[in-house]
């Protein structure tokens, strides 16, 4: 059974979101009562299911200039425009089709399969430098969200909408939007290409004159709703959000590094304590333990692992965040011994490193759920081997640079694998947020609600990116 959200939830999220939705009514289109589905088009054409009942029989029409049928369709399937080509979900066989971009063609080419359990579909256009990628998501009759850009291919769960009845695609330059209506008419936007933390509340349907009840919606583009009323009359939406651009240079940064440079760093057997800042710990980022990783060599007189054994911090540890070079430089310094590395062959020497300098280059992307993640791209390490404990002690030199280059890559993979973890991606938006929210605070007070995707960039002064709420 789908939940409904209840009406104190959409009071709250409303109130903290500068959002709103002006509703015109479209006159080119005429009332239609038997009207269940529509789409738009980017050109401006609409589309509409004609039918007697909600599942039966009907037709798929033009709604706006030469009216005229596409072919047999039923109240219960889906109608979405997709790169300006109309495309029918079949709900009985779970087929695809679409026509070949006239206002009158027939949806008869073969598009491919939607999942088992599909209620709707819908389809999306993200225009890219080099032309246009089409888009589909699936909601299914359990509440998941899967999304493809291959229908006969596989289909991947992005989410759940649990409390929705239909959903629209919006296309747009480098992003996508997906639009719910819910069976208590409240619209929602996912900024996050259906991803579950991305959903935001943007009107609660027909509560005043001014926003029709909703039977059916669709989308033309990003900001941009159409919605079907129980009238059958047709409403075309513009939706506004607050938002503001942010550039995070050398100045701005000040901020964060000192929550960095405020945390702390403990040390003990083979891993080390990290205790974030108070607003690392706002955006997120609980205090955790890291392992610190074993070492392995394959050397001419046998292989060997060289393992962390203890380390103990003369003067704590750093870090300094370095937009310049885009890198974040951890420095510690050790006491005499403090890092020592066990061999586990008795031919090479235990190890101990007296100094220790490295830094990791990150960059950005915009995750599966448009969202920008960080990335790491390359690491460097820096420190003073000496051995111990070994007739064989004097090799070390010959090994300090394989150590180092097995050391460099453990450290990459270290901060790929953290990196990958969808709560560090999470916590590291929530305090991009935060930082944008003291270096440009919403007009109205509050917070900033995400960040703009296909706006995140990083360069080699400063990040910039797009806040809205």
């Amino acid at each position: 059974m789908k939940r409904l959200l209840s009406l104190a939830v959409i009071a709250t999220a409303f109130a903290a979101q500068a959002v709103s939705v002006a509703w015109t009514r479209d006159a080119s289109i005429p009332t239609n009562a038997r009207l269940r589905k529509v789409a738009t088009c980017a050109d401006g054409r609409v589309y509409g299911i004609d039918a007697a009942t909600p599942t039966g029989a009907g037709t798929l029409r033009l709604l706006n200039g030469t009216t005229g049928s596409l072919g047999a369709a039923r109240g219960e399937d889906s109608v979405s425009c997709v790169n300006n080509a109309v495309h029918l979900f079949r709900k009985s066989s779970r087929e695809i089709l679409k026509n070949d971009g006239t206002p009158l063609g027939l949806p008869a080419t073969h598009v491919g399969f939607a999942p088992v359990g599909t209620t709707h579909v819908s389809g999306g256009s993200v225009f890219v430098l080099f032309g246009a990628i089409s888009h589909f998501v699936a909601l299914l009759d359990t509440g998941e969200v899967r999304r493809t850009t291959t229908p006969n291919g596989a289909w991947t769960p992005v989410g759940e909408a649990a409390a929705a009845e239909q959903i629209a695609l919006a296309g747009g330059v480098l992003e996508d939007r997906l639009y719910a209506q819910n069976f208590d008419d409240a619209l929602f936007e996912n900024v996050g290409t259906g991803c579950n933390e991305h959903w935001r509340f943007i009107s609660p349907g027909g509560l005043r004159p001014d926003r029709p009840t909703v039977r059916a919606i669709a989308t033309s583009g990003v900001g941009r709703l159409t919605v079907l009323d129980d009238t059958g009359s047709v409403f075309q939406g513009v939706i506004s959000h607050e938002r503001s651009s942010v550039v995070l240079g050398v100045p701005e940064f000040t901020g964060l590094n000192l929550a960095i440079l405020g945390s702390t760093f403990r040390a003990h057997g083979l891993s080390a304590d990290f205790t974030p800042s108070t607003s690392l710990v706002a955006a997120g980022l609980a205090p955790e333990s890291i392992p610190l990783p074993a070492v392995d060599l394959d050397l001419p007189l046998g292989s060997t692992r060289y393992t962390p054994n203890n380390i103990n911090l003369a003067g704590g540890a750093a870090l300094t965040l370095t937009p310049s070079s885009r890198s974040v430089i951890l420095t510690a310094r050790f006491e005499e011994g403090g890092l020592e590395l066990l061999s586990s062959n008795w031919v090479y020497p235990n190890l101990n490193i007296s100094s220790f300098n490295g830094s990791v280059a990150f960059g950005g992307k915009v995750g599966m759920c448009g969202q920008p993640e960080v990335t790491a791209s390359a690491a460097t390490f820096n420190g003073n081997f000496s051995g111990v404990d070994n007739l064989f002690s004097f090799i070390v030199d010959l090994m300090n640079g394989d150590i180092k280059s097995r050391v460099q890559q453990a450290m990459l993979d270290g901060v790929q694998n953290a990196l990958a973890e969808r709560s560090t991606q999470l916590a590291l938006q929530r305090l991009l947020l935060e930082v944008a929210g003291a270096v440009a605070p919403p007009p109205g007070g509050g917070d900033w609600s995400y960040i703009v995707g296909n706006t995140f960039s990083v360069t080699g002064s400063s990040v910039r990116f797009t806040v809205e709420r």
